[in-house]
């Protein structure tokens, strides 16, 4: 089953949040985005599915990262 991506990023002055090409939702802050992107990610893993949540910053840089469900194990290399 493929893990579903919440994208927060700014758009427009406002702050959007996609699942891979499909806009969501706009916000007025990156923080109600990501609020609720945050809260889309914990049903879906309530559910039973994986997810995650990536906030880029103004300048594009991936300021955050978080996941929800299983989260396989990192290993160096």
């Amino acid at each position: 089953m493929a893990r579903h991506r919440y994208f927060v990023s700014p758009n427009k002055g406002n702050w959007a949040v996609k699942e891979d090409d499909t806009r969501l939702g706009d916000f007025p802050t990156q923080a109600a985005a990501r609020d609720w992107a945050r809260d889309m990610a914990r049903q879906v893993s309530a559910g039973g599915e994986d997810a995650q949540v990536v906030v880029q910053g103004r300048d594009g840089r991936i300021k955050e990262e978080r996941t929800y469900g299983h989260d396989p194990r990192r290993h160096p290399g």
